[in-house]
């Protein structure tokens, strides 16, 4: 488990346009999906669910 002792660690997010044409959502939704693949098999990768602590928000606070 880790402890988040520094604080260089935030959430990635990935926005789509309302009315974003198709090329452009299935650009998104493929990138999405590799991003997942990759977190879910990196070696080196830090799952948040390894950690011990949280932060509710992005530079927000760190917490137990």
């Amino acid at each position: 488990m880790r402890k988040g002792l520094y604080s260089f660690w935030c959430y990635e997010h990935l926005y789509a346009r309302s009315g974003a044409p198709a090329n452009v959502n299935t650009f998104r939704n493929g990138l999405a999906t590799e991003i997942n693949t990759d977190l879910a098999t990196s070696t080196t990768a830090i799952q948040i669910s390894t950690m011990q602590v949280v932060r509710n928000t992005d530079g927000g606070p760190i917490s137990p």
